[in-house]
């Protein structure tokens, strides 16, 4: 019979990893999990070369907004006063100069050119409805096709 090849893994060479010490792993693991939440972005590419489960879900969730900087800001803000609109290349140029993703820029462009048109919607879509012929504020209620209840003597 021939000696199975040692791998890694194999309990045969157990004996030669050196065993870890536990406070000092611990402290170890503590620092990389700050190291890696205070960086957004190292977030959001772990979280894309993660695998998925066999559900489709990302193994890990980054968190779903990320805070722009002021300068973030400002050069977005400049970009979408040159161009609403932005070729490709103009993206790409944004996305280089300030570090954020494709996605990331593309939304804010969409976003901002989407405030002037949620600005001009009412707030309440019953609001621009006409009154009813009693002057009633409810005339959304007026159109409803059960009638009320009364009482014997018709109150």
């Amino acid at each position: 019979m021939a000696p199975t090849p040692k791998t890694p893994f194999s309990s045969a060479n157990s004996s030669t990893v050196p065993p870890l010490n536990t406070a000092q792993s611990q402290d170890q693991l503590n620092s990389l999990v700050r190291q890696i939440t205070s960086n957004p972005q190292l977030l959001q590419v772990l979280a894309q070369a993660a695998p998925s489960s066999s559900t489709g879900t990302a193994a890990f969730n980054p968190p779903k907004r990320v805070k722009y900087t002021e300068e973030h800001k400002q050069d977005l803000e400049q970009m979408f006063k040159r161009s609403p609109h932005p070729s490709a290349e103009e993206k790409r140029e944004c996305v280089q100069k300030t570090g954020l993703t494709n996605k990331q820029v593309t939304r804010s462009f969409q976003n901002q050119r989407a405030l002037p048109r949620e600005a001009t919607k009412p707030k309440f879509p019953w609001s621009l409805q006409s009154t009813s012929a009693a002057g009633s504020t409810w005339s959304r209620f007026a159109r409803c096709r059960t009638p009320i209840r009364t009482n014997s003597v018709g109150l």
